[in-house]
């Protein structure tokens, strides 16, 4: 006598399993295992039509432009004087430029998406001077919170040196280091003196006080000055790639939304899309909340909408490759209702 099969989605009818190695079905769907000689189920999949309703045009939407123009020299001030404010509670961890320029990154975000920005070049452009904007301003910011020791000194050594009253001399002092002309000379004078990167247990740069010490000075200065505004601009830019990158509805004009997605093994990609060709969206919700995978080996699938409308949308990436999908489908309104939401484990 058949002993019960523990097989959560076997039914009375199903079929006997297929032989190991086999390509899983609707029926066996796990009749391919994790074994090792098991091919992945997406490399059988390399004629199947995409469906491109979600594929987005590089354009630029209207409201682009006024919101560049406005909007990133303001984030870019206030993320450049954010990071000034920080910067005064002492040591700079090393990876704090990276923090600057993904907080630069997020304050982009929201205006990519609502100008609509779906070119990727102009992204990089808006945050390659966003995050040169940013830099500068935190520069500017360091510079003129030390002018008034500038002023002190200078007016200090020329009373000294042609016995002129003080009150004479600063006012002159202070019309000599203009803006400009200060801000040249205090960078001249951290090339100069240099710059410390310290090795100490909490990893920390400038002003550390033991631990074995690089410094950079001159020519040096001005690479490492270089690398910090670049790490600052790579995390401005990449972020800025994930806004304009992300899908958008031509036909609507709009941006899609990722619903929900779950990872599954990648033998049970096959019924997943049969299921789906079929109009079976129970079971490829099913298939999706119970398929096992073994540590971060799984497929993606995700389902977009593009709220306030009910269309949606079924995305299947291989392993890997979570921007190039290798089906893709539309799901009707009574299918996107079978979906269940993350975290619920059928009975």
């Amino acid at each position: 006598m058949k002993e019960p099969s523990n097989n959560p989605f076997s039914d009375p009818n199903e079929p006997k399993p297929a032989p190991k190695g086999a390509k899983a079905s609707v029926g066996d769907i796990f009749a391919a295992n994790t074994s090792a000689n098991v091919q992945p189920a997406y490399y059988a999949l390399p004629t199947t039509p995409k469906h491109t309703v979600h594929q987005s045009s590089g354009r630029v939407g209207s409201a682009a432009l006024p919101l560049f123009v406005a909007g990133v020299p303001l984030a870019a001030l206030s993320i450049g004087a954010l990071y000034f404010w920080v910067y005064q509670f002492g040591n700079v961890a090393l990876f704090s430029e990276m923090a600057f320029g993904f907080a630069l990154g997020c304050a982009l975000w929201p205006l990519i998406k609502a100008g609509k920005c779906r070119n990727r070049a102009i992204a990089v452009g808006v945050a390659t001077v966003a995050a040169l904007l940013a830099y500068s301003t935190f520069l500017g910011l360091s510079a003129w919170s030390q002018r008034e020791e500038y002023v002190a000194g200078f007016t200090q050594a020329i009373t000294r040196r042609n016995g002129l009253p003080t009150a004479q001399v600063r006012p002159r002092v202070e019309q000599f280091l203009s803006p400009p002309r200060y801000f040249r000379l205090w960078m001249q004078d951290r090339a100069q003196s240099g710059i410390s990167l310290v090795s100490t247990d909490s990893h920390r740069i400038r002003g550390a006080s033991s631990g074995t010490a690089m410094t950079f000075q001159g020519a040096g200065f001005w690479f490492y000055l270089a690398g910090q505004i670049g790490l600052v601009a790579i995390f401005a830019i990449l972020a800025a790639l994930g806004a304009a990158g992300a899908r958008f509805n031509e036909e609507k004009d709009r941006w899609w939304k990722k619903k929900f997605f779950y990872d599954v093994h990648p033998a049970h990609i096959d019924a997943i899309v049969e299921c789906a060709q079929k109009g079976d969206w129970g079971m490829v919700g099913k298939i999706g909340r119970e398929s096992k995978i073994d540590g971060n080996s799984g497929a993606q699938v995700a389902v977009y909408t593009c709220p306030p409308d009910t269309e949606a949308i079924l995305s299947i990436y291989p392993p890997g490759k979570a921007n190039n999908p290798f089906w893709e489908g539309p799901i009707p309104p009574e299918g996107l209702a079978l979906f269940p939401r993350i975290g619920q484990k059928s009975p």
